[in-house]
């Protein structure tokens, strides 16, 4: 699950995303928001890449097998 907020705490949606798994060549795109629920297939390193208003942000998440992670991502509005 993703999170996008401003950092007033407002919530931003049309956030276009990409879940990229590198060592295995998959890849998933979307414009979601306020909340972004991503399936993946397999567990592993993912590299999140979000975009709001031409101002990205990165970060990397670990999934363990049958788990799931959150992630809250903040931009200046």
């Amino acid at each position: 699950m993703i999170l996008f907020l401003a950092v007033d705490g407002s919530y931003l949606g049309a956030v276009d995303v990409r879940v990229d798994d590198p060592l295995g060549d998959q890849r998933v795109q979307a414009s979601c928001g306020p909340i972004g629920l991503v399936d993946v297939p397999a567990a592993g390193r993912y590299r999140i890449t979000a975009t709001h208003a031409r101002d990205t942000r990165e970060e990397w998440l670990e999934l363990a097998p049958g788990g799931g992670a959150s992630l809250t991502l903040r931009w200046m509005e």
